[in-house]
């Protein structure tokens, strides 16, 4: 058995070495703009450098700071003056819309002297998509704003539901350069009747969430909007008031890099529940492994036991796996062991092995990545059935 552990930690320790290549690719993403005061399409090559590209100069001048002031007090002239959007609407689009601008400079000769009179000139004969720097204003990328904009929506008036919805947002804390990402997500909430919006945003204050915890929420799970109240969600708030940890937990580890399905996150609860761990034992792990509720955690934990069980474990033996290496529910430690148990079967390893082996070596199979018995016979240099079959001498 110590010459086995001596192998299986050759192969876990050989599978660490692995190195990993990221490729990057870039997309070349193709959007609507203006130009000549004509919406264009898709493929003009124009249209591609106005949004993928920032331009650093404009008629060969360099496109300076004071120029873009200019720029954007302009761009605020008219949508406030001329189009009567709010002071602070005409404000937060001028200011947070630096792709616009700088395709509204490469519009004029920034040459003369007066860039504001120039632009304040163009942009009364050439009326601008308004949905354009206004997306982009809200926090979308500008890859992302095409599929947004439609032909016959102009000005914003032009969709007054949409505008309404948006200052519902606003005026409920939500910060506007975040509810592009709500858009994204959860674009049917625009479209809601009026006071429909603030309804459901109080209804979940009714659940005893304080304001600030509900602006994260829908901030990071815009879907919690769309149709009626969340039934699953509501489930898991009434778990974690029950562990007295609801609005704490909610607000401290609720990310805007991760997704949540509540479905899941509910599964996974009750399944903690049912592995032993109630009360004070699941809300210590929660604060420990918050990342145990995430979307893929349960799926892979539910998965990982069907192989244990499919490999001979009785449920309390998981059990006791689970009491004393809770990290192994982590999505992360889940993937290595579905890796281990698989090489493990391949090479024909006993129960009463795989229970000691997952037992003994836990933290060191959930932080490594496990090469399988061809590369690690690749690695030691002998054949596989030679390699499986001194394995098994010592079983």
């Amino acid at each position: 058995m110590m010459r086995f552990r001596a192998q299986f930690n050759i192969g876990i320790s050989l599978s660490s070495i692995a190195h990993r290549t990221q490729v990057s690719k870039s997309k070349l993403c193709t959007v609507r703009c203006f130009q000549s005061g004509r919406f264009v399409c898709g493929g003009d090559q124009s249209s591609l450098r106005h949004w993928s590209q920032s331009p650093t100069r404009v008629f060969g001048n360099r496109v300076s700071r004071a120029m873009k002031n200019e720029a954007q007090k302009a761009l605020f002239d008219y949508l406030h003056h001329t189009r009567t959007l709010s002071f602070v609407d005409a404000e937060h689009i001028s200011n947070n819309s630096p792709r616009f601008i700088s395709s509204l400079l490469s519009k004029i000769d920034t040459r003369k002297e007066d860039i504001s009179h120039s632009l304040t000139k163009f942009l009364r004969y050439n009326p601008i998509n308004e949905f354009e720097p206004f997306f982009e204003s809200m926090g979308l990328r500008p890859s992302e704003i095409s599929r947004f904009l439609q032909r016959d929506l102009v000005l914003l008036s032009d969709d007054s539901v949409l505008f309404e919805n948006f200052h519902v947002l606003c005026n409920y804390g939500i910060p506007r350069s975040k509810i592009g990402c709500v858009y994204k997500e959860a674009r049917e909430i625009f479209g809601y009747e009026n006071g429909v919006l603030l309804s459901k945003l109080e209804a979940y204050e009714r659940l005893g969430l304080g304001k600030p915890i509900v602006i994260k929420l829908v901030t990071y799970c815009p879907s919690l909007l769309v149709g009626g109240i969340d039934s699953e969600f509501v489930a898991v708030v009434g778990k974690l008031k029950d562990l007295d940890m609801a609005c704490d937990w909610l607000g401290r580890y609720l990310s805007d890099r991760k997704t949540y399905n509540w479905g899941s996150v509910l599964e996974t609860m009750e399944l903690l529940e049912k592995m032993g761990f109630k009360e004070e034992k699941l809300s210590s792990l929660l604060k420990t492994y918050p990342d145990l509720v995430g979307e893929t955690s349960g799926k892979k934990a539910y998965v990982m036991f069907g192989k244990l069980l499919k490999v001979g474990l009785e449920m309390s033996e998981i059990d006791k796996l689970v009491r004393d290496h809770p990290e192994m529910l982590l999505e992360k430690s889940a993937k290595s062991i579905l890796a281990a148990l698989k090489y493990m079967m391949r090479i024909r390893m006993e129960k009463e092995f795989i229970f000691s082996i997952l037992q003994q070596h836990m933290k060191l199979i959930c932080s490594s990545s496990l090469l399988g018995p061809k590369a690690v016979c690749s690695k030691l240099k002998i054949e596989e059935k030679s390699y499986i079959r001194s394995l098994r001498k010592t079983l």
